[in-house]
């Protein structure tokens, strides 16, 4: 697997391991989705979403998407000199976005998935990040650009792009469908492992 914090761009099956203490410790990230509608006026959707695992099964509260967008709160005291108790949830989406960008201006983050991987419920062990369209009838292909980030939310530091184009590894054929995996987030005892 490939090391550092750099940003770069995997191909599909590669990895990245990232510390989870220390020097470049990848402790809360944001998952960002963008996408162009066509100049053609055709609106699409596109939805981005987390699904959490433990011991590879996917836990339904911890699936956060447009329909759902915090996972289960935890009770956690709080950090004021009381130490009441307070809710805590350590994945959150920011909201459904309806349509892409339809101007000529750099395209940005239209919908993020923050997760704050050091307050994770105990027996998470992975993450899966998938983005799908949602509208009817309307394909990826259908979209001018789109991608998927991984930033490192503490620093705002890029550390993954999938851009979703013809010009990906998975080419013409991944365009005509309606849901993609973009990655899979590993906890692996010190680190994480990232792969495409």
């Amino acid at each position: 697997p490939k090391t550092g914090l750099e940003s770069i761009t995997l191909q599909n099956g590669e990895s990245v391991v990232m510390p989870r203490s220390g020097n470049g410790a990848l402790k809360r990230i944001f998952i960002g989705a963008g996408w162009r509608n066509k100049s053609d006026g055709k609106r699409v959707d596109v939805d981005c979403s987390v699904n959490g695992f433990s011991d590879g099964v996917r836990s339904v509260p911890d699936t956060i998407y447009y329909g759902h967008l915090n996972n289960t709160a935890e009770k956690r005291a709080g950090g004021d000199a009381e130490g009441k108790i307070a809710e805590y949830v350590s994945i959150k989406h920011s909201g459904d976005v309806l349509t892409g960008d339809g101007g000529s201006k750099e395209l940005e983050d239209l919908e993020r998935i923050y997760c704050d991987l050091d307050n994770l419920p105990k027996t998470m062990d992975m993450l899966v990040f998938e983005t799908n369209i949602y509208t009817g009838g309307v394909t990826f292909e259908d979209l001018d650009e789109c991608y998927v980030r991984l930033v490192n939310a503490d620093t705002n530091q890029e550390v993954m792009r999938f851009s979703v184009d013809r010009k990906t590894q998975f080419g013409n054929a991944a365009l005509t469908g309606k849901v993609m995996i973009m990655g899979t987030l590993m906890k692996a005892h010190d680190r994480w492992v990232l792969t495409a």
